[in-house]
């Protein structure tokens, strides 16, 4: 199942293509897909923008997220900001100072600081009041350009990138909860070169191993 998140997921309808696996499976922690983008001929196609797609199933009608982030003091600032998996700054969404009362629920729009588009992932909402941290609200990204083939026409979308088994608040594009919900090993793909395009569906990934596939981009 899959649901489109107002802040960070862009919505595209998939179709079904012929998906040639490797034979070897090689061992990790976590999950991870190797890919390989050629012509129907084998030739190795270089430079292919990969778009990661997660698929997700319901588990909960009650929030994950329900801290609220309350200003007792107009003089203390407030800083609120984007990080990664590994708490990595990405973007600054608000430095300076609110009224007494609870901070509203931000949003995010899925860019860096430099106005560039993150890679698909679980990211985290950071609220700091004065000098403490409040709490890091997970977001997740979908939709997003996450890899792009080399020269031998390989790809790869590594753990980080894949965080199945999560869960997550969804909220509608009036930004109102619509459910908590959790990643499930199932990913869909668009591959795209100039207006070449080639959308994959249903691509199952293996924990612990690293799933291989050959996609086809004519």
């Amino acid at each position: 199942m899959r649901l489109s998140i107002a802040v960070c997921c862009i919505f595209v309808s998939l179709s079904c293509r012929e998906v040639r696996p490797f034979e070897n499976v090689l061992q990790i922690h976590g999950y991870q897909l190797d890919g390989e983008v050629t012509t129907s001929t084998g030739v190795a196609v270089e430079g292919v923008d990969v778009r990661l797609y997660f698929n997700y199933q319901y588990v909960s009608d009650t929030p994950v997220d329900t801290q609220t982030v309350y200003v007792s003091d107009p003089s203390k600032p407030v800083d609120i900001a984007v990080y990664n998996r590994d708490l990595a700054f990405v973007k600054q969404l608000f430095l300076g100072y609110r009224s007494v009362g609870p901070l509203p629920r931000w949003t995010w729009d899925g860019f860096d600081a430099a106005g560039k588009s993150v890679p698909g992932g679980k990211y985290f909402i950071r609220y700091v009041v004065d000098t403490v941290i409040v709490k890091y609200s997970p977001v997740l990204v979908d939709g997003h350009v996450t890899s792009t083939s080399t020269t031998g026409g390989t790809f790869t979308i590594a753990a980080p990138n894949l965080p199945i088994g999560d869960s997550f608040d969804l909220y509608d594009q009036n930004y109102l909860y619509a459910g908590t919900y959790e990643i499930v090993p199932v990913i869909d793909l668009t591959l795209r070169k100039g207006n070449t395009r080639a959308a994959y569906s249903n691509i199952q990934l293996r924990r612990n191993q690293i799933t291989t596939n050959v996609f086809i981009l004519e």
